[in-house]
């Protein structure tokens, strides 16, 4: 599975250019690192490439058909995660909140049930189940967000700043569960500004400024002194 952006550009309503013409492969079983200074576009362009926001010019492809053209379907395919888990989080507990996407796909609870446990052990939650969502710390508000994606089983992983608020040890264990979706074939894009999560986690590394792309290729390319001239 290929997500392709094509010489895509992006302008916000007050005018400001968030992506300049910008053209890039995310493919499967890779993962790619988007760095770059705040303000550089990171984010915009996990947006444009869920196809929450329409680009300005260019376009999104999925195996090359136009990303947008195969809306709502395509949602079950791509989980994105917001850099502020504030922003996904609305159900009154974490365990309602890893159901929710699911009950939209299976009528039966018991394998919701099943799916959740799952997936919240993996991820280490499994003693926030019964707790409220609005009562977590950063930390455990953004391993809960990520776990509510990963429980429908998307084919493409967004994700805005995952290492945001966590702990070494949390860090190591969602580099592990990372490199484990990468052998199972998913497509993972990560907005980041961690450098050490970055070289241990990439294939490709895209690096913007001012919404255009100023280094891009693998790991050989992403030094340190790459990245303290443009980070």
């Amino acid at each position: 599975m290929v997500l392709e952006l094509r010489n895509v550009s992006y302008v916000y309503p007050n005018n400001v250019v968030a992506l300049s013409n910008v053209s890039t492969e995310f493919n499967e079983g890779e993962v790619t690192c988007i760095m770059g200074p705040g303000g550089s576009g990171k984010t915009t362009l996990l947006l444009v490439a869920s196809c929450i926001l329409s680009p300005a010019s260019g376009e999104v492809l999925l195996n090359g058909v136009p990303l947008c053209s195969l809306l709502p379907g395509v949602r079950r395919r791509i989980g994105i995660l917001f850099q502020d888990p504030d922003d996904m989080l609305f159900n009154p507990t974490v365990y309602d909140e890893l159901a929710y996407a699911l009950r939209q796909l299976i009528s039966d609870e018991a394998k919701v049930m099943s799916i959740v446990m799952d997936v919240s052990n993996r991820l280490g939650i499994s003693h926030l189940l019964k707790r409220s969502t609005f009562a977590l710390s950063g930390s455990e508000k953004r391993r809960v967000a990520l776990a509510s994606i990963l429980t429908y089983d998307p084919d493409i992983l967004l994700l805005d700043e995952p290492t945001g608020d966590l702990s070494i040890k949390d860090k190591l264990s969602l580099l592990k569960l990372l490199k484990n979706m990468k052998m199972l074939g998913k497509t993972i894009v990560i907005a980041t500004h961690d450098y050490a999560f970055a070289k241990n986690i990439a294939d490709q590394v895209l690096i913007l400024n001012n919404g255009r792309v100023v280094v891009k290729g693998g790991l050989e390319v992403f030094t340190r002194e790459i990245f303290l001239k443009y980070l």
